[in-house]
């Protein structure tokens, strides 16, 4: 639900930056949540993690009903009327439920590539590459570090990237460092690969998010986003298991594979959905 929430809300503001580093918050939260559950057990229980945790959750509870508490009332929507795509208004149910099953599609491919090279890269690089356990955790958060590290530069740069270039640019880059890891050229290379592969994602899953109004109009926008936060989880969940089960069926070698079917299909997918939904006016993110 909180997930769901915040990405509306901030889609809807129209705020870019702030939506890459909503997001780049989420991997610095993956990096730090084992090392403080790791501290709670050497300090005698588990049980001190979740109480931070509570605590946390109250904090972030409190803070966003004083927010609201506080807010002035939201002036009429002069800038976000560029959003608001006129032809959308005139789409049949049957094209409009069409564009959202294919937008909920992008994001279940694409949360199942993000999270499926992310959980299988470790024992693809102690298994199959035959990395030692400290190389092998050093690939991994070359990964999510990459990951995180552009986010929150997107969130950064003086000049905010349009969203569709960075949906673009990463796809590709996406399918060429998932190319590299189902060659193999060298170890060396395929753990670079899996970098570049956390930094060409990294901006995708937010740009998607905040183009969802300008390709549907934001009262619509206000439903469908959460619906395509669901379908990432389904995705990440769903896609990493099934991966698991091509490993368990034959060997760590089908994962490059893989993970290059899955760049393709989420270029595809994406491809599709700019064909049924085009963006006829890019927004400029508001600082």
């Amino acid at each position: 639900m909180m997930d769901a929430g915040l990405n509306t809300a901030i889609a809807l503001s129209g705020r870019q930056r702030l939506l890459n580093l909503l997001h780049g918050a989420y991997g610095v939260g993956t990096a730090i949540g084992p090392l403080v559950v790791t501290a709670a057990i050497l300090t005698g229980s588990w049980r001190s993690a979740y109480l931070l945790l509570i605590v946390l959750d109250l904090v972030i509870a409190v803070s966003w009903l004083r927010h609201r508490r506080d807010a002035p009332a939201p002036a009429p929507a002069e800038k976000t009327q560029a959003l608001e795509p006129r032809p959308a208004a005139q789409w049949s149910r049957r094209r409009y439920g069409l564009v959202v099953a294919v937008g909920m599609s992008v994001f279940f491919l694409y949360t199942g590539l993000e999270v499926g090279a992310g959980e299988w890269e470790a024992s693809f690089c102690r298994g199959h590459l035959g990395l030692s356990t400290s190389a092998t955790g050093l690939a991994t958060f070359g990964y999510w570090g990459a990951l995180t590290a552009v986010r929150i530069s997107l969130a950064l740069v003086p000049r905010p990237v349009a969203p569709r270039t960075v949906v673009r640019v990463g796809s590709a880059l996406a399918v060429i460092a998932t190319a590299i890891i189902w060659w193999q050229p060298g170890s060396t290379v395929t753990v670079i690969a899996f970098a570049v592969l956390g930094g060409a994602l990294a901006g995708v899953f937010p740009a998607l998010v905040s183009l969802t109004p300008v390709r549907i109009g934001e009262r619509r926008a206000q439903h469908v986003i959460a619906w395509q936060v669901g379908a990432a989880a389904a995705g990440g969940a769903g896609i990493s298991a099934l991966i698991g089960l091509l490993i368990g069926a034959t060997s760590l070698a089908v994962l490059g594979p893989s993970l290059t079917i899955l760049a393709l299909l989420v270029v595809a997918a994406e491809l599709i959905l700019t064909r049924l939904a085009p963006v006829t006016r890019q927004a400029h993110p508001v600082p």
